[in-house]
């Protein structure tokens, strides 16, 4: 690791590290990976087939026998791995897990909330939560109860708490409660957290308000 002046402040010892995220790295030695603190020592020795950053809330997912668990900043194991894959939703306090190909989700204490039993979840964005059953999405609240049965063909869900989905070709957006509003966009991207759309050939974009902003003909497909 090196700063912003260039200088090594951690020396070249790691077969492969990674950035720092709330005070820790992953670092890899030998096959095995561990963590390490801004100064350069060993915090949590390397023992996992892969780990991943700390999030805000102090967990980290790891790998161990080709399944993911989830550890505290002491490394002790907080959910045995025992999921094919887990994600944090920063939406929620909910955690994506995923075991036979079918998603559900988990508290932070490792208790499952809402059974594994989708094609698909694409994370808490409010209240809600999009879920893929048949190649549909809908929507689940916090306990599972399904607020809007499986109609949309596509899903776009934003870090401001924005979702798009699309039925017919058309694109609109998600209220609170799961209903479809002003579908009429014929394409939509985000480009730097930035919602684009597509409306009667030309792009615009969305402001802070949620008004659509007509921009110059450009051509966004690259941006995809």
């Amino acid at each position: 690791y090196i700063d912003q002046t260039g200088e090594t402040v951690i020396k070249f010892q790691f077969d492969y590290a990674e950035d720092f995220y709330n005070g820790f790295a992953p670092v890899e030695i030998k096959d095995k990976w561990g963590y390490i603190d801004e100064t350069g020592e060993i915090v949590i020795k390397p023992e996992f087939e892969r780990a991943y950053s700390f999030e805000k809330n102090g967990l980290a997912v790891i790998k161990a026998n080709g399944m993911s668990g989830v550890i505290d900043k002491t490394g002790k194991v907080i959910i045995e791995p025992q999921y094919d894959n887990i994600s944090f939703n920063r939406g929620s306090d909910l955690m994506s897990i995923s075991i036979n190909e079918k998603y559900g989700y988990a508290n932070t204490e490792g208790k499952i909330v809402i059974e594994p039993q989708y094609d698909d979840v694409y994370g808490f964005n409010g209240a809600l939560s999009g879920v893929m059953v048949n190649d549909k999405i809908g929507f689940i609240d916090t306990t599972g109860r399904m607020v809007v049965e499986p109609v949309y063909d596509d899903i776009l869900t934003l870090m401001n708490k924005m979702t798009i989905v699309q039925l017919d070709g058309k694109w609109g957006f998600i209220d609170e409660n799961g209903k479809m509003i002003d579908p009429k966009y014929d394409d939509v991207t985000d480009i730097s957290f930035s919602l684009f759309a597509k409306l009667n050939d030309n792009w615009g974009f969305f402001d802070r308000d949620g008004r659509y902003i007509p921009v110059q003909p450009v051509d966004l497909a690259d941006n995809h």
